[in-house]
């Protein structure tokens, strides 16, 4: 079959050797990357096709090799400046490169050998035990603002609004694609607006994490981050992951929170746990003295008060820092580890930490930086001052 452009015409020559070009090298990336160096075989490719497709009828192996391999000598036959078009889709999914770089115009500049459109060292994920629908937690957006008063009591959180979503991650005709949605506060009136982002999971095989970008139709953009492990006999039921979001008014500020994600919804009754989880300060607990009495209402706090005091004494200030070492090492206790792991989670959802971090809101940062480059007070674009 020979590959023609909408009129009917052939294609130049010199675009099908930059086809098969292309293909020559991304064949050499993919022999680097998944075969440790190995050479790609035609029949190697055959029987790819088969295990995708089931049975039909293969391209030759003289057809394949031409197409994975480029020939920089001058004698190339008429056969040669012909091109199956469909091998060619087949061997971009294969190779895991964007069909509209190997089609791409040969004056197009601006078109890059990314997988994906990221790089060779990503891959979009096909780890099925890493599928299915999730429940995720994270506090309600909030937006930053200087008013001390409108901080939560005692700790650095601006609200305690466990906002719940669910994301899918589904194969959908060979590719995978998540589904967040997320519900708002309407902003008149009661109840809520369910807002859906979409975008492909990627594995980044370097870090051996899992990064999602996902955009909604209203133009709100997220990016979702979390280690991937490998799972031989059980699926993946509880993750840490950092989001990335705009905050609530305009303009929106980059926020970062901690989302945990689950494989089972859990009952509001526990959100105490969850909200410890989403804390960023995850090494010690540190929380006012006041609010520790207070809390010990609490009879496992109490408990932990009364058979942990010598070492609050040690740690006592106007407030305490209880670093998650002391319940790690420590034996001398009926406590279980799970039991005293779950009090320090309560104790971090009353402690002086942070679950969200807006980004760009120091409005003395563009004078303080002006000044620390030594630029000139000018509203004019300039080059510091030697």
């Amino acid at each position: 079959m020979r590959l023609k452009n909408n009129t009917g015409y052939e294609l130049p020559k010199a675009h099908i050797e930059l086809i098969i070009k292309r293909l020559d090298s991304a064949r050499q990336n993919y022999e680097k990357l998944e075969l440790n160096g190995m050479k790609l075989t035609a029949k190697y490719v055959q029987n790819y096709l088969k295990r995708l497709y089931g049975e039909y009828s293969y391209p030759t192996e003289p057809t394949i090799n031409k197409h994975i391999h480029y020939n920089k000598y001058p004698e190339k036959g008429p056969g040669y400046f012909s091109i199956n078009i469909t091998l060619v889709a087949q061997l971009c999914r294969m190779f895991n490169v964007s069909m509209s770089y190997i089609l791409a115009l040969p004056d197009d500049a601006d078109v890059s050998l990314l997988p994906n459109s990221y790089g060779s060292q990503f891959k979009q994920l096909d780890d099925p035990n890493f599928m299915g629908t999730f429940y995720c937690y994270m506090l309600q957006e909030s937006q930053g603002t200087s008013k001390a008063s409108s901080s939560k009591t005692n700790t650095l959180r601006k609200n305690d609004n466990i906002t719940k979503c669910t994301l899918k991650i589904n194969r959908i005709s060979n590719r995978t694609v998540a589904t967040l949605s997320i519900p708002y506060p309407r902003s008149m009136g009661e109840g809520y607006i369910e807002v859906t982002a979409t975008g492909q999971p990627i594995h980044c095989k370097f870090s051996n994490n899992i990064i999602i970008n996902l955009a909604s139709e209203n133009g709100r953009l997220y990016t979702l981050m979390y280690g991937h492990d490998t799972f031989y006999t059980n699926i993946l039921h509880f993750r840490e992951c950092v989001l990335l979001s705009p905050s609530p008014g305009t303009p929106g500020k980059p926020l970062l929170s901690k989302m945990i994600l689950l494989r089972y919804a859990i009952r509001e009754s526990d959100y105490d746990f969850i909200r410890g989880l989403l804390s960023f300060n995850v090494n010690s607990v540190i929380i006012a003295k006041s609010k520790f009495e207070e809390i010990c209402s609490d009879p496992d706090i109490k408990k932990f008060k009364e058979e942990f005091q010598p070492w609050l004494d040690i740690y006592e200030q106007p407030f305490y820092v209880i670093p998650d070492s002391l319940i790690e090492c420590n034996y001398d206790t009926s406590f279980s580890q799970l039991e005293l792991k779950k009090i320090m989670l309560k104790l971090r959802n009353h402690s002086y930490s942070m679950a969200q971090i807006e980004i760009g809101t120091e409005n003395k940062g563009y004078a303080i930086a002006k000044e620390l480059q030594n630029i000139e007070n000018s509203d004019e674009i300039t080059d510091p001052v030697p």
